[in-house]
């Protein structure tokens, strides 16, 4: 796992620590769908309650990597727009 610094910290796709490896499955797979994402679609792919999913998002900070992720990617779309 790559950490930032020495803080011990995962960058927000990465699995976080504590996070378990099926729980970063889950992630990852709210991850890919996209836009349309919901925790639903992923109670529903891994067989499990949506109200369960909450609670493991919320536990991992799915909303807060998401923004972040999305975040990450605008800037590097705008570096790159900006370079041309």
């Amino acid at each position: 796992m790559d950490y930032i610094d020495d803080m011990h910290l995962a960058l927000p796709h990465q699995q976080q620590v504590g996070e378990s490896n099926i729980d970063f499955k889950r992630f990852q797979y709210y991850l890919d769908i996209g836009a349309s994402r919901t925790y639903k679609k992923v109670s529903e792919n891994f067989g499990i309650t949506e109200r369960r999913i909450q609670q493991i998002s919320s536990k991992n900070g799915w909303k807060d990597r998401i923004f972040a992720i999305n975040k990450e990617k605008q800037l590097e779309i705008y570096q790159n727009r900006s370079n041309l």
